[in-house]
């Protein structure tokens, strides 16, 4: 799919292998993110690079909006847990991530019920400059070259569907996307699944002074009987 504001590609990247997305920004290559599907289908994301500072934290929606101010939500100091920090969306619904001893769980729905298009987080990015760019492209690398614009905040919506169910995903009114789908093909555990990153920009405004992870999950009163809890309805990492 093409026009002048539109360009996707399709990438079957193999099973239990990182698949890290990168971009020209001044003839230079920088990260953005990383993704990979377990071979039971629980797909896991996180920021590529070295991880300076780490915060934790949830907003209840209001009026059917959420906010999340900068200066809002817990740091996380532990050098060990801003190495590893990464968001697991596990096939049984759980969402975790790993950057405390409870591991911060939430509950989605389970990805082995998929049977539409599906959101699963929203990023929100640093200006590329502030990325360390890399200096050599491994074997799963994506670069894409994305026309950046640096009046405009870079966003990332990551979906999840059964392969081939439709169309990649499009928003409206964006000056520019780039819709990146990944196939992953026999799953041990579940159907074939296509993991779609769209990458947008659409809103004037400041880069924000962290790369945003945000995602919904479910009150305790929407969990399945053989749940124990949630802690909440929105997260940013």
């Amino acid at each position: 799919m093409t026009d002048k504001n539109i360009m996707a590609g399709i990438w079957e990247p193999k099973i239990g292998k990182s698949v890290r997305v990168n971009s020209f920004y001044q003839n230079k290559i920088y990260p953005l993110i990383w993704v990979s599907v377990g071979k039971d289908g629980s797909i896991y994301v996180g920021k590529p690079g070295k991880k300076n500072l780490l915060k934790v934290g949830r907003s209840t929606p209001s009026n059917g909006a959420v906010t999340f101010k900068y200066a809002e939500g817990t740091k996380i100091s532990d050098p060990e847990d801003i190495k590893k920090a990464k968001i697991s969306f596990h096939a049984s619904g759980w969402v975790k991530t790993n950057v405390t001893k409870e591991g911060l769980r939430s509950f989605k729905k389970s990805l082995r019920d998929i049977d539409k298009l599906e959101l699963l987080c929203t990023i929100l990015f640093q200006h590329p400059s502030t990325y360390k760019p890399i200096e050599a492209i491994r074997k799963q690398d994506i670069v894409l070259n994305y026309p950046f614009d640096d009046k405009s905040p870079l966003v990332c919506c990551i979906y999840v569907a059964p392969l081939g169910y439709s169309t990649p995903p499009l928003i409206e009114d964006a000056n520019a996307q780039v819709p990146v789908i990944l196939w992953y093909k026999k799953l041990p555990s579940m159907s074939d699944i296509e993991v779609t990153l769209l990458l947008y920009h659409k809103t004037e405004g400041p880069w924000p002074p962290f790369t945003y992870f945000f995602w919904k999950s479910k009150n305790n009163d929407e969990l399945p009987n053989n749940t124990i809890h949630s802690d909440g309805q929105g997260r940013a990492v």
